[in-house]
């Protein structure tokens, strides 16, 4: 891919310019000079418009709420993310360092990247990190997808904290409820067990002995 998905929300608004200084001979600028970027020397990104009647869900795509959280593997092309805009998806997180969104994406919509291995769970501060995510997107009323290669392990932990934070459920109930929705979710025993700590972390602040 050509582009990283950023952890900052990145504004693509117009360019600030600023006025060229006269030269030591005095001379006028000609009207039609070009105005020169400020504070940068690299070009500001402009918005990049998407078809949206060209668009498709990426692969193992699925809403566990509908309109607030949402799973899938990895979006990989233009349609993927016009998909995404025409489900009110405004925040997108990537699990997957190797596998980030079409380069689009960050033209439209706030992208993060939480980096954890394939077929590993994510720590307690990666889980909150994601939880800031979502606690930002539902007040702006705004969707969530999260995503890794597949969409399955990594991607069946957060969903699975999402139904513990949000809709009290035990963690058993969550990893159920999401493996129904998204079969083949949470895929290790260190997964699920990430689930139950993040149960343990809420209730105590801290993970049970």
């Amino acid at each position: 891919m050509e582009s990283e998905v950023e952890s900052v929300h990145e504004s693509f608004e117009g360019d600030e310019v600023q006025e060229s200084s006269k030269n030591n001979e005095g001379k006028k600028r000609r009207s039609g000079n070009k105005a020169s970027h400020t504070g940068s020397s690299s070009k500001p990104k402009r918005t990049m418009d998407l078809d949206l009647s060209y668009a498709s869900p990426p692969w193992n795509f699925s809403w566990v709420v509908h309109g607030e959280v949402c799973g899938s593997a990895w979006p990989e092309s233009e349609a993927n993310i016009a998909f995404f805009k025409n489900e009110g998806v405004g925040f997108i997180v990537s699990l997957s360092e190797e596998r980030k969104p079409h380069r689009s994406a960050r033209h439209h919509m706030e992208c993060h990247l939480i980096p954890v291995e394939e077929f590993e769970d994510p720590t307690m501060d990666q889980i909150d990190e994601f939880m800031d995510i979502c606690d930002k997107a539902r007040q702006q009323k705004k969707g969530v997808c999260v995503h890794c290669r597949m969409g399955r392990g990594r991607t069946g932990v957060m969903l699975a904290c999402y139904l513990v934070k949000y809709y009290n459920k035990h963690p058993s109930s969550a990893i159920t409820t999401v493996r129904l929705m998204r079969p083949g979710s949470v895929e290790t025993r260190e997964q699920e067990r990430a689930v139950k700590n993040y149960w343990d972390y809420l209730a105590w602040g801290q993970l049970a002995a």
